[in-house]
């Protein structure tokens, strides 16, 4: 049997209890004598063990640095997911005519097709898959064009960021049926109705080509953190200034091939392209 007192042979740092009525007393085994139920089992910490403790959280604590708060995306509302989604069921009923689109995707990137018959296809933008492309790639223009406003604080307090993004999408709308209209009419004026035809395809072909690549691009600033929303935006406008280069190098190449004066082309440009990009800066930017 177990003799002698519990306390005289634990640890300085630790004080054991015991509190079982079934186990017996260690100070007196041989009498079958058990413990009072009111002598418990505990662990108790001495001085020395806190101090222990505490210097050890002390040598962590010194390695820890303040985190920083995460800030909430402001792209998560739950209509640009909506949006998103739209989007998407919108392209794939039509993503059997996207073969189609093969060709045009050709003339349009490596400026081919001149003067051909397929180019000047007017008849080709008011097909029901056209139309719906159209619309998809309106959406995605007006999303792009709405979290930039976000981002660079564009948006009136007294407008909501759906209220915006439907502004937007009626803005370019309106803006591509004038352009259309511009067209058509400076087509009849001049007699010249074949080219401009040729050129309004270019122009449809460009604002869905960008539109597809914003649309990629607003995805993964909504639903990843690859890059900073920067990133997005710079690459954005980098995609619009490319289509609308290749877009202009089309329209040149075109008054070449229909043997129209470069003084219209000149005219034209500083008319119609030029101007309405130098009054759109002085009015957003004040640069101009």
């Amino acid at each position: 049997m177990i003799t002698g007192n519990i306390q005289d042979t634990v640890k300085p740092e630790l004080v054991i209890r015991l509190d079982k009525e079934s186990l017996f007393d260690l100070n007196d085994s041989a009498s079958g004598r058990y413990l009072s139920d009111t002598q418990r089992l505990s662990f108790t910490s001495t001085g020395k063990t806190e101090e222990r403790v505490h210097t050890e959280n002390n040598h962590v604590i010194r390695y820890l640095k303040d985190g920083q708060v995460a800030s909430e995306s402001p792209f998560r509302d739950d209509w640009i997911i909506l949006i998103i989604l739209v989007s998407a069921i919108l392209f794939s009923s039509v993503r059997s005519s996207l073969p189609k689109l093969m060709p045009d995707i050709t003339r349009f990137f490596f400026l081919r097709g001149i003067n051909d018959p397929a180019s000047r296809d007017i008849s080709s933008l008011f097909h029901r898959h056209s139309t719906l492309i159209n619309l998809i790639s309106f959406i995605s223009l007006a999303l792009f064009a709405y979290c930039a406003a976000v981002w660079y604080d564009f948006i009136p307090e007294a407008i909501n960021g759906f209220l915006f993004w439907l502004i937007s999408f009626g803005i370019i709308i309106i803006l591509v049926t004038l352009r259309h209209m511009v067209c058509a009419v400076t087509g009849n004026i001049s007699e010249e109705s074949e080219a401009f035809n040729e050129y309004m395809i270019a122009i449809y072909n460009s604002y869905r080509f960008s539109a597809f690549f914003l649309l990629i691009l607003v995805i993964l600033l909504v639903y990843t953190v690859i890059f900073p929303p920067e990133v997005y935006f710079i690459a954005g406008v980098i995609v619009l200034i490319i289509m609308y280069l290749l877009r202009i190098s089309r329209l040149f190449l075109i008054f070449i091939k229909h043997d129209i004066s470069i003084f219209y082309l000149i005219l034209y440009l500083c008319g119609l392209e030029i101007l309405p990009v130098l009054i759109s800066l002085k009015y957003f930017t004040g640069v101009v």
